[in-house]
Formats: C-alpha cells, structure tokens, sequence
C-alpha cells in the first residue's frame, strides 16, 4: 500500500512538473547546496552537541533521542519552492531536482549521522532501500514526465485536479505511516519535561534563526537580503510526514 501511495505521489508530481525550465533553475544550485549543508552538517551536528548538555537535565531520556533522530529527517520540498519561487523567482522543477538528488543520499547519510550521534549500530541494508527509492521516486517520476510530452494540454486544463490528488496522495501517507507513530499509549512522560523540552526547543531554533540571519547578512554575502528570512525558514523546517516514515524504513 505504502509502494502504491508513494509511486502515484512522485507520479503525480512528474506530471505537473515543466521540464523545460530546467536549465534557468540550476542557476540556483548554490543555494540549494548551502541549505543541504545547513541540514545535514551544522544543524544535526550543533543540536547533538546541545543535547549532550541536556543530557543533565531532568529531561526523559527518550525525548532527547527523539528529538536528536527528528533532526536528521528530510526537509520538505515546499521549503526551497517557497524560497525559489516565491522569494527569488526560481522556479518548481529546480526545486524538485535537489529534493529528488539528496532523496537517494538520505538512506546512507541518514543512519550513518544516526548511528554517530546516538552511538549505536544498525545493520542497514543499502542497496534494497537504493532500489526500493528507484522504484518509489525515479521510476513513477520519468513516467509522469514522458506521459506529460503527449498529454500536455489536458494535464494544464487539469492542472487543479492533480494537484488536490498529490495532497490526498500525502494525507493518505499521513495517516498510514506517520500517525501510527502515536498508536502506543505508555509514554510515562510528566508535564514538567514536556513543558521544559518546549522550552529548550523554542530556545534552540531562536538561536540558530540568530545564527542563520547574521550568516546570510554579513557584508560580504552574495546572497539577496529580501531571501534572508526564507533562507532561515528552509535552513531547518522538518517534515515529519515523509521524515518518519524514511526512519522508520531504515531502521
């Protein structure tokens, strides 16, 4: 089911996609490349760092494990079409390339980062999730996008419709992969952790948003100004919908 829902997600999306755009959104590529920097490196790295500190506190063991693995969940693709399209006029399928590139750099970076930061192993079997992420992402993509060259004008008059389906494609993912993250009852967590993990939580992503702001607006950045505060947004937005799932994959 859950092959289903993704093959017909990705493709969905490769029929709504313009490849003929593709050339003028590469120009951005050092954008996209920072922002991944920013997400697999910095960010996963400083808030293990940051957790080693709470690990002092009275804070439930398992929340800090939670959230230092939520750390090393994807970024959404809607973060860099926000900032692309709307902030510096990029464009949809500039976006999708880098989400689609760092899609299959996940299964290797993201239990590697995992086994160093919570110092544990985990036999991970590389090439079938490689293949499984072929067959789920690339494969249903190039579909749409051949289909799209004979179809073109019906999928443009239908271009709404498509969209709704992507969005009903997404909840459905929701509902049977993400919220059974929730289905057990036996947290034993008290109020008072839950209410000074919020605490650290807010206080740590108002750090990196400081640190973020004086990074891209030094004097000698070649980045626009006006992109400073989606270039903050995109930096460190999570996805549980799809990041959860991909953990839950691996591992």
């Amino acid at each position: 089911v859950i092959y289903i829902l993704f093959a017909s997600l990705f493709f969905s999306m490769g029929n709504s996609l313009h490849t003929n755009e593709a050339a003028s959104g590469l120009v951005h590529a050092k954008m996209h490349l920072l922002m991944q920097v920013m997400q697999l490196s910095f960010f996963r790295y400083a808030l293990w760092i940051y957790l080693q500190f709470l690990c002092f506190s009275p804070l439930n063991e398992y929340l800090l494990l939670g959230h230092q693995a939520c750390g090393c969940g994807p970024s959404p693709r809607n973060s860099r079409i926000i900032l692309l399209k709307g902030i510096i006029q990029g464009n949809e399928i500039s976006s999708f390339f880098f989400f689609f590139f760092f899609s299959f750099l996940g299964p290797v970076i993201t239990p590697a980062l995992l086994m160093t930061t919570l110092g544990e192993s985990s036999e991970n079997p590389f090439t079938p999730l490689i293949t499984q992420l072929h067959w789920e992402i690339s494969v249903p993509l190039h579909i749409g996008q051949i289909l799209r060259i004979y179809i073109q004008n019906w999928l443009e008059k239908k271009k709404k419709r498509f969209s709704a389906i992507s969005n009903e494609l997404l909840l459905w993912i929701m509902l049977t992969k993400f919220c059974s993250t929730f289905l057990k009852k036996s947290f034993n967590l008290i109020k008072f952790n839950l209410i000074l993990f919020l605490y650290t939580t807010c206080s740590l992503l108002l750090s990196f948003f400081l640190f973020t702001y004086i990074f891209y607006t030094r004097n000698n950045s070649n980045f626009m100004p006006a992109a400073t505060a989606p270039k903050m947004f995109c930096s460190y937005h999570r996805t549980l919908a799809l990041g959860v799932p991909a953990i839950k994959d691996v591992f």
